[in-house]
């Protein structure tokens, strides 16, 4: 991307595409949604889909923009003044287009922000560009809006699906499921997944894999029983998908029902799919731009405050909305101003913003895409029973675990017991750098070996995960069974110094300490 005017001009064969997939709907045919404006507040418009395949994460990303906008508002405000959200369903790309045209040329907003569908975000960009105001995308993935598509008027705090294929493609080919291996992909027919697609077909053929297959999946669809059946039958290394929103809940939760044990991975993710798709059902590896266990102040704070308001953990579209209205609203500040060509100078020019992670993020000036860290996530297996209610018992997700951040690896085992399938999961994903094990709440044996290991089983965990240091988790927070309070620290130092481990490589840290990994 570069600086010169008419090179942000969309093609006319740009604009056809993005609008070929919501022509037939003509006007729209929902009313607007008309908020109380105080006269002299800062307005931004919120478009993100709320119905539809993407409607349960759009809803994440409606109340993190909810939460950021009262927390702003309650520190001051931006300049004093006050900050307003006009939020609406995007519903389809011709219907965000128009409403995007309305919150601009009638409701007068600052800039607008959001969005999950990449087609939407293609046409919401162009009326952006047309009319010179700030459009900042929070879920749209695809490589084509920082590329072809590309315009001064549009940044991305959601990362690009290369992004994605390389963090999840580096640790794919760590565990030897790249090179001479075949591929059943599996991918959502709309822009975002065609797109997808091809950057993950890019990177199979430059690292020796193939694929065996690959089928289109309609957006509606929540049958795949057709599918798990050639599956089946194609006998893949890997099975790769490329789907979005409840397709994925919908896919695990039947890929479980079917018993198929092919290695599954994703190159597309939101943990709110995976919370959805139940005990025992999500697995295997993929990629993450933002998780709420991320041991950052900014990440607790947010994770704190979400959950209050809520009930609930946020998830990653959370993160992605929340941090665009925060990023925004500190610019404002910074330079005084609500001025889109202020905003585009400040950040291009490489300002820095605390995006809840370990490094501060910045806005890549080629193509304005947020620069910070991805993660990979392998859901390993744990030892326990699970409900979150008295009526839903061993009916939601408990796991373990893995966790890649370039060549660093951490496995976190959870609330466990001990059980052969730590063995089966180190021979799979294993060595890991470092292991996070539970070491307390163990007596009486009787009650509690089904769910809980004690120091030597935890340290038996450890080595079958093939960890190099061990951590110590889980005790002497609340007496919860009948053990002595400073008991499992003592039997785990002894049992990792008999395992192998020097001093140095099994830590007991002090309540509130913390170490660099």
């Amino acid at each position: 991307m570069t600086d010169s005017p008419s090179l942000f001009r969309p093609s006319r064969r740009q604009t056809l595409l993005g609008l070929g997939a919501g022509a037939a709907t003509g006007l729209i045919a929902s009313p607007a949604v008309i908020l109380a404006q105080t006269p002299d507040a800062i307005r931004f418009g919120h478009l993100t889909p709320r119905t539809g395949f993407l409607g349960p994460l759009g809803e994440y990303g409606v109340m993190a923009v909810d939460l950021a906008v009262e927390e702003i508002n309650a520190a001051g405000g931006v300049n004093g003044r006050k900050l307003e959200a006009l939020k609406e369903d995007s519903v389809n790309p011709q219907t965000a287009s128009t409403k995007a045209e309305r919150m601009i040329e009638r409701d007068k907003v600052a800039c607008i922000l959001g969005e999950i569908s990449s087609a939407s975000c293609l046409t919401i960009s162009q009326v952006a560009a047309r009319n010179k105001t700030l459009f900042v995308n929070t879920g749209g993935n695809s490589d084509a809006l920082r590329g072809e598509s590309c315009n001064r008027y549009m940044f991305h705090v959601e990362h690009q699906n290369s992004m994605y294929v390389k963090s999840c493609g580096r640790s794919l080919m760590a565990q030897g499921l790249v090179k001479g291996k075949k591929w059943f992909s599996l991918t959502a027919d709309y822009a975002f997944g065609h797109d997808l697609l091809k950057v993950a077909k890019r990177f199979m053929e430059a690292n020796g894999g193939q694929f065996a297959a690959d089928k289109l999946v309609p957006t509606d669809a929540t049958d795949f029983s057709a599918l798990l059946l050639e599956i089946r039958a194609a006998k893949p290394d890997l099975v790769i998908s490329n789907l979005a929103g409840n397709q994925i809940t919908n896919f695990l939760k039947q890929y479980s029902e079917f018993g198929l044990t092919f290695p599954v991975a994703g190159f597309g993710f939101d943990t709110a799919l995976a919370w959805a798709a139940g005990k025992d059902n999500f697995g295997g590896v993929w990629p993450c731009v933002w998780h709420h266990l991320i041991d950052t102040p900014g990440t607790k704070a947010f994770v704190a405050a979400f959950t209050k308001k809520y009930g609930k953990p946020p998830e990653n579209q959370a993160w992605g909305d929340y941090m665009a209205v925060k990023i925004m609203a500190q610019s404002m500040n910074e330079l005084k101003s609500t001025e889109t060509a202020k905003i585009l100078e400040h950040w291009e020019k490489g300002a820095k913003f605390d995006v809840m992670k370990t490094r501060q993020g910045y806005f890549r000036a080629s193509d304005h895409q947020l620069i910070s860290e991805m993660y990979t996530i392998t859901a390993l297996p744990a030892v326990h029973f699970s409900s979150r209610t008295p009526f839903d018992r061993n009916q939601t997700l408990w796991c373990g675990f893995g966790l890649r951040i370039g060549t660093r690896s951490i496995f976190f085992a959870g609330d466990t017991g001990w059980g052969e399938v730590f063995e089966h999961a180190g021979r799979r994903f294993g060595p890991f750098d470092t292991a996070l094990v539970p070491i307390g709440a163990y007596a009486p044996r009787a009650l509690m070996q089904a769910v809980h290991a004690d120091p030597e089983e935890a340290v038996r965990i450890g080595r079958a995960m093939q960890a190099q240091r061990l951590v110590a988790m889980h005790w002497g927070t609340i007496a919860l069974t009948t053990e002595p309070a400073f008991e499992p620290p003592t039997r785990f130092t002894a049992a990792a110094a008999a395992a192998g481990y020097a001093p140095d490589q099994a830590w007991v840290m002090r309540i509130g300490e913390t170490r660099a990994l």
